[in-house]
């Protein structure tokens, strides 16, 4: 039997292209691709097989198969088994449950409405390859990005895997450091110095005088001239937000000084807040507030 490889890309809104075959094992089901996230992950992709290349006889026989899966990410690989982590099993099973993938070429088709898919809350896309067989016997390689509900069962089978081998954590952006984020970091989120003295309308540290900025090794300082500083350096990112190390301390001859690990979140409104305070860190040793 001739055996037909085509490779297509779908997009959110049907559209078909010509694409490049990625390399795939002539066992795997499916290959899901993770674009990298600055803050979730780095770019990895993960391919799902089963742990024998036959035909199953029986619907039975192909529930109780068992699967494995291969992460590969920047020269590093990690590797599961379903029998180590059912949730694999879940996820390779559910693969069979998304529906038909339709052709609908532009130049077969007229004006439709968008079709948007919903955000996913932590960022990362996915893009599938999988090789199916068409109702004529041809073999199809197809490849899916953005296309509802392809993207949101790769989203799932990421996150559902996720707790088998652990996130691939990217290492803190060269692009965002303690200088961006001080100036900008509510500090009616968490407990610090500024507490006794506020009011409607104060947030950022520059509505408190703190306007010099100094820097020196990765630590961001903003002084009140004469009077007070608080520092922050970043510790390590985190899929829930970075953690850093808040330091507030008085320059008016005054002993007050507070050191404690922060988890720092974006606010929505071009800034940052702490979504939580006191965090262990060994690299953050708490300082209770004093004097």
């Amino acid at each position: 039997m001739t055996c037909l490889r085509l490779c297509l890309v779908f997009g959110a809104l049907g559209f078909v292209s010509a694409a490049p075959a990625v390399a795939q094992s002539d066992a795997a089901m499916v290959t899901i691709t993770v674009d990298g996230d600055r803050y979730y992950t780095l770019p990895h992709s993960i391919m799902i097989e089963p742990d024998v290349n036959r035909l199953a006889q029986t619907p039975q026989e192909v529930e109780a198969r068992r699967w494995r899966a291969t992460r590969t990410s920047d020269g590093r690989i990690d590797r599961i088994s379903s029998d180590e982590c059912p949730a694999l099993r879940t996820v390779a099973l559910s693969f069979g449950d998304l529906p038909a993938v339709p052709i609908s070429p532009p130049a077969l088709r007229a004006s439709q409405p968008i079709r948007l898919a919903p955000t996913m809350k932590d960022g990362f896309a996915t893009r599938l390859e999988f090789r199916t067989e068409g109702a004529s016997g041809a073999w199809v390689l197809v490849q899916i990005k953005q296309g509802w509900p392809y993207d949101a069962w790769g989203h799932e089978a990421v996150s559902s895997l996720l707790p088998c081998w652990g996130p691939l954590i990217p290492p803190p952006s060269p692009d965002l450091s303690a200088a961006d984020i001080l100036p900008r970091l509510d500090l009616t989120s968490f407990r610090n110095s500024t507490g006794p003295a506020r009011a409607d309308g104060l947030k950022r540290p520059g509505d408190w005088g703190f306007t010099e900025l100094e820097t020196a090794d990765d630590v961001a300082t903003l002084v009140r001239p004469g009077d007070w500083a608080i520092s922050l350096s970043l510790i390590r990112w985190t899929p829930e937000g970075v953690i850093a190390c808040f330091t507030d301390r008085a320059r008016n001859g005054g002993s007050y000084a507070a050191q404690s690990a922060l988890r720092i979140i974006s606010d929505g409104l071009a800034g940052y807040r702490v979504a939580d305070e006191a965090l262990n860190e060994a690299g953050c040793p708490a300082l209770s507030p004093q004097g």
